[in-house]
């Protein structure tokens, strides 16, 4: 996704639509779990106090392969 400016499309698609924007927040031993928490976060927000939210998820953002299943598991149930 870098390079191309789907990213800032996005922002400014999100910004036009008045939905939030969430991006991941990197760090030192950003995991699975981290990963899992933030996801739970996000759909918490969004489901619980109906916020219009955009969930940017770059390529960049996937540390580990196992990470990259984890929205199609969630998707899928």
């Amino acid at each position: 996704m870098d390079g191309t400016g789907k990213s800032t499309i996005v922002q400014l698609a999100s910004h036009i639509a008045g939905c939030e924007l969430f991006k991941l927040s990197l760090h030192r031993g950003y995991g699975t779990t981290e990963f899992r928490e933030d996801l739970s976060k996000v759909f918490k927000y969004s489901g619980v106090k109906g916020a219009k939210i955009v969930f940017l998820l770059t390529d960049s953002d996937i540390v580990k392969v196992s990470m990259s299943n984890i929205p199609t598991e969630i998707t899928n149930t």
